[in-house]
C-alpha cells in the first residue's frame, strides 16, 4: 500500500451473467483501477459460485462435483461443472434444462446444483446422485479469494482491451406494448 492508498487491487467477477450488471460492474472496476492505477483481477463468476457452494457443503465428499447455474431466462442457465478442487470438469455453456441435461451431469458422481438458477431443476430433479444447495450467491470474499490466487500469478487483465465474459451475444427485444 502506498501512504493514503486503501486499495491495492480490485477483483471483479466476469461473468458469464446478465449483460447489464456485467456492463456496470465492468466499467465501475475499471474506473477506480484507470484512477487509481491500480491492477484489475478478473475471476468466473461459477467458479465463485461453486466456491461459495464447496465451503458450506458440509455433506461433500472428495469426489463431489459442483454445477453453478446462473439463470440465463425461461429454463436455460450458464454452468460449467468444478470437482472439489475447484478445477473445471465441464466447460462454460449455455443450457437447456431438461430431465436428460440433468441427468447427464452425474456420470456416477454426486453433483451439487448451486446458484440462483438451480431452483429451476427442482422439478426436474432425478433420483440418486444430484442434490440442489439454496442460497448459493458468488459472494465477495470467494471472488477476493480466487482473485488473490490470480494476483500471486501475477494475473492482471489489460484494462484497455478487457470485457466481460458474457457468454451470449445481447439481444434487445421491442416490448410488445410498442409495436403498433
Amino acid at each position: 500500500k502506498q501512504q493514503g492508498r486503501h486499495l491495492d487491487a480490485v477483483a471483479l467477477s466476469q461473468g458469464p451473467g446478465s449483460y447489464t450488471g456485467l456492463r456496470i460492474g465492468t466499467a465501475t472496476a475499471k474506473g477506480l483501477c484507470y484512477g487509481m492505477d491500480l491492477p484489475l483481477f478478473a475471476v468466473d463468476t461459477l467458479q465463485a459460485i461453486a466456491m461459495s457452494a464447496r465451503q458450506r457443503d458440509s455433506d461433500a465428499g472428495s469426489e463431489t462435483l459442483y454445477c453453478p447455474m446462473i439463470d440465463a431466462r425461461r429454463m436455460e442457465v450458464y454452468t460449467a461443472l468444478y470437482d472439489a478442487h475447484l478445477n473445471q470438469a465441464m466447460p462454460v455453456e449455455a443450457r437447456i434444462i431438461t430431465q436428460d441435461s440433468l441427468s447427464s451431469l452425474s456420470a456416477g458422481r454426486e453433483v451439487v446444483l448451486c446458484g440462483n438458477g438451480a431452483g429451476k431443476c427442482r422439478p426436474m430433479l432425478p433420483q440418486g446422485m444430484i442434490r440442489l444447495m439454496e442460497n448459493i450467491v458468488p459472494e465477495a470474499r470467494y471472488v477476493a479469494e480466487l482473485a488473490s490466487d490470480a494476483a500471486r500469478g501475477y494475473q492482471a487483465v489489460d484494462l484497455a482491451y478487457f470485457n466481460p465474459f458474457y457468454l451470449k451475444e445481447f439481444q434487445a427485444v421491442v416490448s410488445k406494448n410498442k409495436l403498433w
